[in-house]
């Protein structure tokens, strides 16, 4: 593939909508504004300050990217909207080796726009590993509804299928997250054992 089909794949895999400008601007206004006003009452210090805000940039990300512009959308600007309420029709087609090129876009990017969104749930969120990860499910899905919502008024297709695979990414990012939370305290009692086994010998 030439370099200006590359160019071109990618115009036609990100293009953006009407508007883009002021949405990314009021995303970035609300993410400063409540930056500022927690840095204000404290509360961004030490680790999990860090990680709210990942979690807002990550949701900032989000909302740009899906409402900003059409990621792996078939349609351009303009052309009309619509619902589709049959939950994974063609996902099995998308996911497989004669899908086009927008059709794996638009399946691959949904799983993995929302990962980033799970892994910090499972970070900042309190209890058993297999509860975070439920809420996790339950908070992409309901941001991805949400955004499908926003959609309808902006003549998007409103797809239910995008709040499965949204979901989806979520609760894999969490089992992603909590991965790394069970490797990480392994790690750590490993770490205790064997300064214990060395104080005990000296």
């Amino acid at each position: 593939m030439t370099w200006q089909g590359i160019e071109q794949f990618l115009r036609d895999l990100i293009s953006p909508m009407p508007g883009a400008q002021v949405t990314i601007l009021r995303v970035v206004v609300v993410i400063l504004t409540l930056g500022i006003i927690a840095t204000w009452r404290g509360w961004l210090r030490g680790l999990r300050g860090w990680l709210w805000t990942g979690l807002a940039f990550t949701v900032g990300s989000v909302l740009i990217a899906t409402l900003a512009f059409r990621l792996g959308d078939r349609a351009p600007a303009g052309t009309g909207g619509g619902v589709q309420l049959e939950p994974f029709e063609g996902l099995k087609h998308a996911a497989g080796r004669y899908a086009e090129g927008f059709e794996r876009a638009n399946f691959y990017g949904n799983i993995a726009l929302f990962v980033p969104l799970g892994m910090f749930l499972a970070w900042l969120l309190y209890g058993w590993l297999i509860g975070r990860v439920a809420i996790a499910w339950v908070l992409g899905a309901t941001l991805s509804a949400s955004i499908e919502l926003t959609q309808s008024t902006l003549d998007r297709t409103v797809d239910i299928n995008d709040i499965i695979l949204n979901s989806t990414g979520a609760a894999l990012g969490a089992c992603l997250g909590c991965g790394l939370l069970v490797v990480g305290r392994v790690w750590k009692a490993a770490t205790r054992g064997s300064q214990r086994e060395r104080s005990a010998v000296l």
